[in-house]
């Protein structure tokens, strides 16, 4: 139920990734996206009306499937058109190919609006504030590819089009799951980045406080007054106690991974959204707190960075 994808929260640049038409891609973590919270702009020239800037997974990069798989399709999307960037609604394609690369199918996926238009569309990796896509697709006949493909559409000739991608995600999911999987960043060429990833099987935490953040700050005292302080973070580590819900099947996948001690692995932090290298705090063994019936609450200690 992993990510299939590679290079999904961008941390390599646009590696793994394409566009057509003469078009550049680029990553943003100032504007549209933020650390933790990249986002992926595909973006071109178009001559007429009409023409698309999509991005989608390199041929080499697509997820592989069998026929009658289930697959989820999610990402956070946008389009931007003209020089003045102005928000459009994106389209968004489940593309099934056979063993020797040819389509067979290219089904058109749901695009929800945002869910947050106070401040505009589009801004610091805020997933409620893009158009959102989160569908499950069956692998039809000779399957054995899927691809998540997103574009925005021009509406004027010599018109500057983009599509931006946040968090997309291709996975082959259990028919039975009716919760969608947790996003995680999927795999990377890279071994500085080759880390595991919290369970995807596991529900999202409970609603809490947040993390406690380190200082990010030390400070010392110049004189009578106020003390005078200078940062030693810009984004400090934060160290999070947080209870996540869990039947039989979860508290085992849970605890193995535990067991299995990863130094450091990827979680998506639950108050912010951004993507983290994350490891176990010294007393943060899974521990039942609560048990309700079939399921119980575990409590984990991490310590969580922006990566």
């Amino acid at each position: 139920m992993a990510n299939g994808l590679w290079n999904a929260g961008f941390l390599q640049g646009a590696d793994h990734w394409a566009t057509v038409g003469g078009g550049a891609l680029t990553v943003d973590e100032t504007l549209r996206g933020a650390p933790g919270r990249a986002v992926l702009k595909a973006s071109r020239l178009a001559a007429t009306v009409g023409l698309t800037s999509p991005v989608e997974p390199t041929v080499a990069d697509r997820v592989a499937v069998s026929a009658g798989d289930v697959v989820e399709f999610s990402a956070g999307a946008l389009g931007l058109l003209g020089v003045v960037e102005t928000p459009a609604a994106p389209r968004a394609w489940a593309v099934f190919y056979d063993a020797a690369g040819t389509t067979l199918e290219t089904r058109p996926l749901v695009v929800r609006p945002p869910e947050v238009v106070t401040h505009g569309l589009g801004l610091a990796g805020v997933r409620a504030s893009f158009f959102g896509v989160q569908q499950r697709e069956t692998a039809p006949t000779g399957a054995a590819k899927a691809t998540l493909r997103v574009e925005a559409v021009s509406t004027a000739a010599n018109q500057t089009v983009a599509a931006l991608l946040l968090k997309p995600m291709v996975a082959k999911v259990s028919a039975a799951r009716t919760l969608p999987l947790a996003w995680t960043p999927g795999q990377h060429s890279s071994s500085d980045l080759a880390f595991a990833a919290w369970p995807e099987i596991l529900r999202p935490f409970r609603a809490g406080a947040g993390g406690e953040v380190q200082p990010g700050r030390v400070e010392y005292q110049a004189g009578a007054g106020r003390p005078k302080s200078r940062r030693v973070a810009l984004d400090p580590v934060r160290k999070f106690m947080g209870q996540v819900r869990c039947d039989g099947v979860e508290r085992a996948a849970l605890e193995q991974f535990w067991r299995e001690g990863p130094g450091d692995f990827w979680i998506v932090e639950p108050d912010t959204d951004r993507l983290c290298i994350t490891s176990w705090t010294a007393d943060g063994a899974p521990m039942m707190v609560e048990q309700r019936g079939l399921t119980c609450m575990m409590q984990v200690g991490l310590w969580m960075e922006t990566a």
